[in-house]
């Protein structure tokens, strides 16, 4: 987000905002151009004929504006009145008379409500029906009430799940597998084509998916969640043959390009919604962007537009350059003059331009089998006009601390179960070595994991000094101390130490390649931190993600990931190191306590995971001081000097 003004002073040099300031979004840059798209702002001439320019940068407040328009789509189906909110108690404000912040709030859902009104009227999308139960307005929701019809389901599917399901949460086992031995004699899974395989559990989430209009989904680390989700699609569209038009949404791009590679595996046509360079390599060709500009450059009509555009632009520019020579008054003003017939010109074609590229979108869309784009996307201008009959929703019971700190730390996820939502829990763990599992199963997930993997399936490396050879893991505890960088951020010197060493060990002395470790950090300070120690070791660093499958093109492997815990959400490294960074005399963890974050971290390793921390500090942590234990009684407990000097030795023997 930026802040255009012609005033060299700045759009706050008066105590206030400049009345001629333009607020926009940068859509593209290079190192020696900007563009950016305005959003609001006085006449746009007001700043074309000026010498030169001021941009500010701003704070990026889109996604807090597109939660509010989602908010504006939910209330229109809200059955009450408005009287009902308290927007002060709500935002947990004080009542006194002189709080300006609560007179701005009061003031903004005044307008709320006036935009509500305004687009119910106006016959706006009004969101999903279930939104009574989203926004909590029915605490007491029977959610007998929905019948399996009322998900707009085929027939047919829902009489294939109910022989899984014939009694809400008990299983037919033995309908199930004649179920799963049908699907494959039918080619619908390992005999065809896009062939994947799915357990008893996963069956019965999809049956509960497909029995109510709205299900909840457990996937506990590695269970299949995405495997079960893909699924899902392909059986509906595929199987069952469902035209309705299916969105795929998450809070990050991870999880979206997660959910359509899946999909695009299973043979289904995919569309990305989202700027490319957000997107996995393997996906950028299905971005809407991509599809566009291919139909673009079919088009002769669009290309003729685009190069008489241009041509305009060009002109304008020229001229541009002319009127800051000219010195006579009228000449330079019948400049000014062509140069406004100009700019309409340009305007005329862009609208034009603008008429043809939402058709090429409607159209897109219309084709896809699935829709994929963030949660924060789901609100931009390519979806505004288009209403899905069915959501898949990833990362459902996530919450930021920041979003926690605001009275936000339920997730919607947690506030559906507590309401008796109709759920599924994935039971079978396919990514880690059983040892690696072991903890999470019986802390998190009280016991009710099984391994679909043995420990032979998942090798430890070979070479590296664990000090329980049946057990791949390591907890090094480091007496290190953290530091704050000038965000605020925490990092962690010592400890980056040791993960330097042990990344050299492993790829040089252990036989892995760079693509095949993971390198993982709460904190944004230590992740640059450890970036730039390790590319100064020659590694080159991948800090976008991708995919953590051999058989992917995504996956490099002379490329080091180093990313944060949160952004690793669905991913997986044959070797996973973890530097926990905190380490202080007061044992303050910070967000580090969140057991969900400390579940995400501990569970990407497929056949190694090498954790990094303070013992002192991690044990004012209930879940952490758990994990001290486990490790203490699994014998994977080693100090930093312990560590080095079997290290060295290591390097010896070979």
């Amino acid at each position: 987000m930026v802040l255009l003004t012609s005033s060299k002073r700045g759009p706050l040099a008066d105590g206030g905002w400049d009345k001629d300031m333009m607020y926009g979004v940068v859509t593209e840059r290079s190192k020696y151009w900007i563009k950016v798209a305005y959003e609001t702002g006085p006449d746009k001439g007001e700043l074309q004929h000026c010498d030169s320019w001021r941009l500010d940068n701003s704070v990026n407040t889109l996604s807090t504006e597109r939660a509010l328009l989602g908010l504006v789509a939910l209330w229109n189906r809200i059955p009450f009145s408005t009287s009902t909110w308290s927007s002060a108690s709500l935002l947990g404000m004080q009542t006194t008379p002189d709080n300006q912040l609560k007179h701005d709030v009061e003031e903004f859902f005044e307008q709320f409500f006036e935009e509500a009104s305004h687009r119910r009227h106006m016959g706006v999308l009004e969101g999903t029906s279930l939104a009574d139960v989203i926004m909590g307005a029915d605490e007491s929701f029977n959610w007998s009430r929905l019948p399996a019809e009322a998900g707009g389901m085929p027939q047919e599917a829902i009489q294939w799940a109910r022989k899984m399901l014939p009694t809400a949460g008990r299983p037919d086992m033995a309908a199930t597998a004649a179920v799963l031995r049908q699907l494959e004699q039918q080619g619908a899974l390992t005999s065809s084509a896009h062939g994947f395989r799915l357990d008893a559990s996963q069956m019965h989430a999809i049956s509960t998916a497909l029995l109510n209009p709205l299900t909840l989904l457990h996937g506990p680390p590695g269970t299949g969640k995405t495997t079960t989700i893909g699924g899902l699609l392909y059986i509906l569209r595929r199987h069952f043959g469902y035209k309705g038009k299916i969105l795929a949404a998450a809070q990050s791009n991870v999880a979206v390009d997660n959910m359509l590679e899946t999909a695009m595996k299973r043979g289904l046509r995919v569309l990305r919604i989202g700027e490319p360079v957000k997107v996995r390599s393997s996906l950028q060709r299905f971005t809407l962007r991509a599809q566009i500009d291919l139909a673009v450059a079919k088009d002769s009509t669009i290309a003729e537009a685009k190069a008489e555009q241009r041509c305009l632009r060009q002109q304008l520019r020229a001229m541009r350059k002319q009127a800051r020579s000219r010195s006579f008054g009228y000449e330079r003003r019948l400049l000014y003059e062509r140069l406004d017939e100009l700019s309409m010109l340009i305007n005329t074609e862009f609208r034009k331009l603008k008429s043809i590229v939402k058709r090429l979108t409607q159209e897109l869309l219309a084709a896809a089998d699935v829709v994929g784009v963030t949660c924060t996307g789901a609100a931009g201008p390519e979806l505004a006009d288009a209403a899905f009959d069915m959501a898949v929703m990833d990362e459902g019971s996530q919450a930021s601390d920041k979003a926690a700190a605001g009275g936000l730390g339920q997730s919607l996820f947690e506030r559906l179960m507590g309401i008796g939502a109709p759920s599924a829990m994935l039971q079978v763990q396919y990514r880690s070595h059983p040892a690696l599992m072991a903890f999470i199963n019986e802390q998190f997930y009280s016991g009710l994991l099984s391994n679909g993997v043995a420990a032979a399936d998942r090798p430890a490396p070979a070479g590296f000094p664990f000090p329980a050879p049946s057990v791949p893991m390591v907890f090094v505890a480091v007496d290190g101390s953290e530091k704050s960088n000038a965000r605020g951020s925490k990092l962690n010197e010592q400890e980056a130490a040791v993960v330097e060493a042990l990344v050299t060990m492993l790829v040089q002395h252990c036989g892995l390649a760079p693509g095949d470790l993971g390198v993982i950090s709460p904190y944004a300070a230590q992740v640059s931190l450890l970036s730039k120690q390790l590319q100064e070791r020659g590694y080159t660093i991948n800090a976008r993600g991708g995919s953590s499958d051999q058989e992917d093109e995504g996956w490099v492997p002379d490329e080091l990931e180093v990313k944060s815990v949160d952004g690793y959400q669905g991913r997986e490294k044959e070797v996973i190191l973890l530097s926990t960074v905190r380490a202080n005399s007061q044992q303050q963890v910070g967000f580090v306590d969140d057991w969900r974050r400390a579940n995400v971290a501990l569970s990407r390793a497929r056949t190694a995971l090498v954790v990094i921390g303070h013992r002192s500090t991690l044990r004012g942590s209930e879940t952490w001081s758990a994990f001290l234990k486990h490790v203490a009684e699994q014998g994977c407990l080693v100090k930093q000097e312990q560590l080095q000097l079997q290290l060295r030795t290591s390097k010896k023997k070979r």
